[in-house]
C-alpha cells in the first residue's frame, strides 16, 4: 500500500511482457516511486507480464491491480485504478512505452497548475524497414495536427499513451461510445470540451514518451484499421469535422497527383500543399527535439492519401483482433481471457 500521494501513474497492461521490463527500469532509474503512487492494472494477462513485475526491484513501491473477471479493457482498467487510488491528478501511461527522457520537475509544476485535462508529446522511435519508417513518418504527422489544433484552442487530437488528468474530470465523463477496449483518450477530451473543462498542454521533449513502430506489416494493417474504425465513434461533431477535413485534404492531394499526369502544371499546387504540411510538422518536431527529415516526408506526401483513404474506406467492412479481443465497428466482444 502506498502513501497518499498528489500523482498517480495509471498502467493499465495486457500481455506486455517485452515491454514491461524497460518501463519498471524507467520508473525505477527516475525515482517515481517518491513522487507518485504507482499502479499497475492487470488486464488478465496471459503471458509473463505478472511475474515480471513482482520479480523487479521496484515491485515493493508500486500497486498491482488484479481486474476482476466481469471487468476488461483498458477503460475499466482505469476506472478500477481511479477508484483504487488516493491522488486527485492521474497520469494514464500505457505499458509499451520509454520514459527516460522525462523531466521529475514537470510534476511539481503539474500539481501548481490549473488544469482539468492536459495532453502530453509522444514520439514514436524509428521501427524496422519500410514499414517502421512510413509509421514513424505518419506519427510525425498526427502529432503536429494534434498540437496545433490545441494551440488554436479547437483541441481534436489526444494520446492516452501520455495524459494527465482529474480525478472530477474522469468519473464525470459519459460511458464511451468507443467500447472497453480503447478510444479513453478521445472520450475524456471530448467530455472536457463539452464540459467547458479546462485543456491545458505541454509539447516538450522532457514530457514525452516514446513508443514503438510494429514490427510487421500485418501488425500495421491490423492497427490501422482499428484507429480508422474508431472515427465513426467520436462523440462530438468538431470530431467529425476533423475526420472531413482531413479526408479532403488527402483527397485534393491525391487529385493533384494524379493530374501531374495530365500537365506538369499541376506540380506547382501540390508543392505548395506539401511545403503547408511539412512546415508544420517539422515546427512540431522542433518544439519536441524530434528528427525531421523534409526528403522523406515529401515521399510519404505522394503515398499516404493513398494508404490513408484506403484505410478510412475499407475499415467500415473490416473486423480486427486486438490483443486477444475482436474489435468491430459497432461492438467490442471479448475472446479468451
Amino acid at each position: 500500500m502506498t502513501k497518499n500521494k498528489d500523482i498517480a501513474i495509471l498502467i493499465p497492461f495486457r500481455n506486455e511482457e517485452q515491454n514491461l521490463v524497460s518501463l519498471l527500469q524507467d520508473l525505477h532509474d527516475l525515482n517515481f516511486k517518491e513522487e507518485c503512487e504507482l499502479i499497475f492494472i492487470n488486464d488478465h494477462s496471459t503471458d509473463h507480464s505478472v511475474q515480471i513485475i513482482e520479480l523487479h526491484p521496484l515491485f515493493p513501491f508500486l500497486t498491482l491491480l488484479e481486474l476482476p473477471a466481469e471487468l476488461f479493457g483498458k477503460k475499466k482498467a482505469l476506472e478500477f485504478g481511479v477508484e483504487y487510488a488516493q491522488s486527485s491528478i492521474f497520469w494514464s501511461v500505457d505499458a509499451d512505452v520509454r520514459m527516460n527522457k522525462f523531466q521529475l520537475n514537470h510534476l511539481k509544476f503539474w500539481k501548481q497548475l490549473e488544469f482539468d485535462l492536459l495532453v502530453l508529446p509522444v514520439s514514436m522511435n524509428v521501427g524496422d524497414g519500410l514499414v517502421g519508417k512510413m509509421q514513424m513518418i505518419e506519427w510525425q504527422l498526427l502529432q503536429a495536427w494534434t498540437f496545433l489544433s490545441l494551440e488554436a484552442g479547437f483541441p481534436l487530437l489526444a494520446n492516452g499513451a501520455n495524459l494527465v488528468f482529474k480525478r472530477k474530470l474522469f468519473l464525470e465523463q459519459e460511458v464511451s461510445r468507443f467500447g472497453n477496449l480503447s478510444g479513453d483518450d478521445m472520450n475524456i477530451l471530448h467530455h472536457a470540451m463539452t464540459s467547458s473543462s479546462k485543456i491545458c498542454f505541454q509539447n516538450l521533449e522532457t514530457v514525452s514518451v516514446q513508443i514503438h513502430a510494429v514490427k510487421k506489416w500485418s501488425e500495421f494493417l491490423l492497427q490501422r484499421w482499428r484507429w480508422s474504425g474508431k472515427i465513426k465513434h467520436y462523440p462530438k461533431a468538431a470530431f467529425h469535422v476533423f475526420a472531413f477535413l482531413f479526408f479532403v485534404w488527402n483527397l485534393v492531394l491525391l487529385t493533384l497527383e494524379g493530374l501531374v499526369f495530365y500537365h506538369w502544371m499541376f506540380t506547382i499546387p501540390l508543392l505548395c500543399l506539401a511545403g503547408v504540411q511539412l512546415a508544420f510538422v517539422r515546427r512540431n518536431q522542433k518544439q519536441v527535439n524530434g528528427k525531421f527529415s523534409a526528403l522523406e516526408h515529401l515521399g510519404f506526401v505522394v503515398i499516404y492519401p493513398v494508404m490513408s483513404l484506403f484505410f478510412f474506406i475499407t475499415s467500415k467492412f473490416v473486423n480486427v483482433k486486438w490483443k486477444g479481443r475482436h474489435v468491430s465497428l459497432n461492438h467490442v466482444s471479448q475472446a479468451g481471457k
